[in-house]
């Protein structure tokens, strides 16, 4: 019958020091690294100067006055390191400024575009009311409340429940999709949900896109639409598509268009076809 091993003496001593997490997570004394101490805690960058304070003036100093050999020697070892090796620490750092300064970006992006989607859509929305009720009032509707075929404004605004299309904003100005350019909904399909989510996933699957742009894109003159296969749109509402060089497409089986991102190129289809968009 082998014996337990014996829990090394000086574990129990340091289960009172300043960041005895990280040392009791270390199998031995000697293994102790200030940059090991740094990756165990995870911080940010803002939490540099707290951090080596806990350091230098109370994990390293606790160590050295120690009445354990073990510990002692570790303690004046990492007090000899704090030079010797400050440029990994500088490295880990500045790799933590860089990183955190991309995911920050990333999620500026990602809140804007959100944001600039539901304004377009409100606004989009709001166009084709307007429009709609201009039309019936020159065209189609008598504005007399005794006419038979009378129909106020409010009731029509209420019975616009579904939106046709969506207003997409391409350079200066404005453009608005037609009637015969509609890419989003129907009467028989609604897709806009996962179109916007699809959106989504590419945005936050691909920081390093410049300044995505989504726009409406109309067939080539030689009548080829150029587009990614999202294989879960594809599989729910019976989306055509290829590969495309020039960003994400979706079109209907109509062939009119369904999503596109300006500026993904290669990396965001490779992330496209490994999603599980299903």
């Amino acid at each position: 019958m082998t014996k337990p091993k014996k829990t090394p003496l000086w574990r129990s001593t340091i289960e009172s020091f300043p960041g005895s997490e990280y040392l009791l997570s270390e199998a031995k004394s000697r293994e102790f690294v200030h940059l090991a101490f740094l990756l165990f805690l995870k911080p940010s960058s803002h939490e540099r100067r707290d951090i080596t304070n806990k350091w230098l003036k109370e994990m390293v100093p606790s160590l050295k006055s120690n009445t354990r050999q073990e510990l002692q020697e570790a303690g004046k070892r990492l007090e000899r390191e704090w030079t010797s090796k400050a440029v990994e620490r500088e490295a880990f750092w500045s790799d933590l400024v860089v990183a955190e300064k991309e995911r920050q970006e990333k999620k500026e992006i990602f809140e804007f575009l959100n944001a600039a989607g539901e304004k377009r859509l409100r606004s989009a929305a709001g166009y084709l009311v307007e429009e709609t009720q201009h039309d019936f009032e020159t065209f189609l509707l008598s504005t007399d409340p005794a006419d038979p075929d009378f129909v106020s404004f409010e009731d029509l605004r209420q019975s616009m429940s579904k939106l046709f299309f969506w207003d997409y904003l391409d350079g200066p100005g404005r453009m608005v999709s037609l009637v015969d350019e509609k890419w989003v909904t129907d009467h028989r399909v609604e897709a806009s949900g996962d179109l916007m989510a699809f959106h989504n996933r590419i945005i936050e699957n691909n920081g390093a896109i410049a300044e995505p742009l989504e726009k409406l894109h109309t067939p080539l003159g030689d009548g080829k639409i150029y587009m990614d296969d999202t294989q879960g749109l594809h599989k729910k509402y019976g989306f055509t598509g290829s590969r495309g060089a020039n960003g994400i497409v979706v079109i209907r089986p109509d062939s009119y268009i369904g999503y596109r991102v300006d500026g993904a190129g290669e990396q965001a289809w490779k992330d496209v076809q490994e999603s599980a968009l299903s």
